[in-house]
């Protein structure tokens, strides 16, 4: 992780010069004002690069606006599509001369190059992807087309989803995570935009149906330890119905059980080997087995050995 900028460590006069270096240098050349009085100015801006092409940004502050002029224009800006999941109160938003509401909890899309202007009065925050545009294989005029109306996609909401559970996730990704988290991002990205665009681009619903079997795989990595955590959860979390789900899976080699089981055993014998004193029942509660009897059973046939024989095998010291 890398603070870009906390204002809470500078003097209050400095905030609003400090805040609009970082975001220009951060997204691209455009004014910004802060809409509250100096002394109640505050911002926190986060920053993760995936890869080379993909960025996630966290941003949280008092009232801000952002505006992006044909002043601005007339030098290029960075070739990157930025999407934004507002986090605060009512505001506005227009992109090439079209007005947008801004809605708690929606998601929007702006191309660096273009013409902009973001307000939002009060508290708030905004969870941003940014992606250059050559990854995602679309033009200008497609990016423009599709933000016109992003949540005639059908992959609107699980785009939402993807980007608020990167921010949640991203103190703790490991760089082999934010390696194979950026493809999947891009993909998912380029499928919303093509599935909203005019001009439609081939594949993307493929793509898109390839992310939610590797985002699915992801969240039970990330909630193997819940032992109530079901395909009508995982399906609600992703913004899909529990067939459709269950559709995107049956191409995969495992059913949607068999890859939680696995993803089970698997951190259980990473603990039985990690933490040899902890007993067996409780590294059977701990990675999602609500029985230990069940437990056992299910390490045995996948492994050949029960899971007290296991560690009793892997401790043992090598004879010379």
């Amino acid at each position: 992780m890398s603070v870009l900028l906390d204002t809470s460590r500078l003097p209050a006069a400095d905030r609003a010069e400090a805040l609009q270096a970082v975001l220009t240098g951060a997204t691209a050349p455009h004014d910004l004002r802060l809409l509250d009085a100096p002394e109640n100015i505050h911002a926190r801006l986060e920053h993760w690069q995936l890869d080379p092409a993909v960025a996630l940004l966290h941003q949280r502050s008092s009232g801000v606006s952002h505006t992006r002029t044909d002043r601005h224009a007339r030098k290029d800006g960075p070739e990157r599509v930025v999407f934004v999941l507002h986090d605060g109160g009512p505001g506005r938003y227009i992109h090439e001369e079209r007005a947008y509401p801004l809605y708690r909890g929606a998601l929007y899309v702006t191309d660096l190059n273009s013409c902009y202007s973001y307000a939002r009065p009060g508290e708030g925050s905004a969870r941003i992807i940014q992606i250059e545009r050559a990854a995602l294989g679309l033009s200008v005029e497609q990016v423009q087309s599709a933000a016109v109306d992003l949540q005639a996609s059908p992959l609107y909401n699980l785009l939402r989803s993807h980007i608020a559970h990167l921010c949640a996730a991203a103190p703790t990704l490991t760089p082999v995570d934010r390696a194979n988290l950026a493809p999947v991002t891009t993909r998912l990205a380029a499928a919303l935009l093509g599935t909203t665009a005019l001009q439609d681009v081939p594949g993307a619903r493929q793509a898109a149906d390839g992310y939610l079997v590797d985002r699915t795989i992801l969240y039970m990595q990330s909630n193997y330890p819940r032992h109530e955590l079901t395909a009508e959860e995982i399906a609600h979390e992703h913004g899909v119905s529990v067939r459709y789900l269950f559709q995107q899976w049956s191409t995969h080699p495992q059913t949607l059980a068999e890859a939680l089981l696995d993803i089970r055993l698997a951190a259980a014998r990473t603990l039985l080997t990690q933490q040899p004193h902890l007993p067996v029942n409780v590294v059977a509660h701990r990675c999602g087995f609500l029985h230990a009897s069940h437990f056992t059973r299910r390490f045995q046939r996948a492994y050949g050995s029960s899971p007290t024989h296991y560690r009793q095998e892997v401790s043992r010291p090598v004879r010379s």
